[in-house]
């Protein structure tokens, strides 16, 4: 048998139910509602449950917007820009550090008739120790390019845009996820220089960038692949 409820008794059965008991999600929270009735229930305790000031300050995060495919119709419109990684600390010679982190310069000096008049550049220890990827994609394409960075923070980000900036455009549009390493100063005021718009992607979606979680997974088969070549 259930109790029924009068309207006047609501709110405080709801209070009971979930704020008093652990502030349980809504399913819990109807399981704790199970011995009394009211009409409209299930509603209300939707409603309670989502304006729980407690719960929204420290649940989980929910979703800022709602997803939709993503149209592109051109190249270079439209790039996804995420990292990948940590990988254990590649040790890298200065030339090889020299070539990924500065690819630009080293094609320069690479390819002048002065090349031996060039001195050696230094390189300072850190920058020998490489641990993520940088991988953007372009939407339209989908073609991926692909930087070793020393860690996963915006001056790096701005290091790899800035070179590829230069040798294949810019897009209209950067969608990334909302992460300090995208959101930070530096980033944000060198796309607004180089007039590109930055889109952060939804919060609660875990795969809202979806292109690249797609290239990642290929690279993740690939590396499997060699790695039980290299064994078998």
């Amino acid at each position: 048998m259930k109790r029924c409820i009068v309207k006047s008794e609501v709110a405080s059965i709801l209070e009971a139910a979930h704020n008093l008991e652990g502030h349980w999600q809504f399913r819990m929270t109807l399981r704790k509602l199970g011995h009394v009735y009211w009409p409209n229930m299930i509603k209300d305790t939707a409603d309670f449950k989502a304006g729980c000031l407690k719960c929204g300050k420290l649940g989980n995060a929910q979703r800022t917007q709602t997803t939709s495919p993503i149209v592109v119709e051109g190249p270079n419109e439209l790039w996804s820009i995420d990292f990948f990684g940590p990988f254990p600390e590649t040790l890298l010679t200065k030339y090889e550090a020299f070539r990924c982190s500065w690819p630009q310069l080293h094609d320069i000096i690479i390819h002048s008739s002065r090349y031996n008049e060039f001195p050696e550049i230094p390189l300072s220890e850190g920058t020998l120790r490489f641990t993520h990827c940088l991988v953007v994609v372009d939407y339209f394409s989908p073609f991926v390019w692909i930087f070793i960075v020393v860690r996963a923070n915006c001056a790096e980000v701005v290091r790899c845009l800035t070179w590829l900036f230069g040798i294949q455009g810019r897009p209209i549009g950067l969608y990334t996820d909302p992460g300090k390493h995208f959101k930070g100063v530096d980033l944000q005021d060198f796309l607004k220089s180089c007039d590109v718009e930055w889109i952060p992607s939804p919060t609660a979606p875990h795969k809202a960038t979806g292109i690249f979680e797609k290239c990642i997974h290929i690279m993740v088969k690939e590396e499997e692949m060699s790695i039980y070549n290299n064994f078998t």
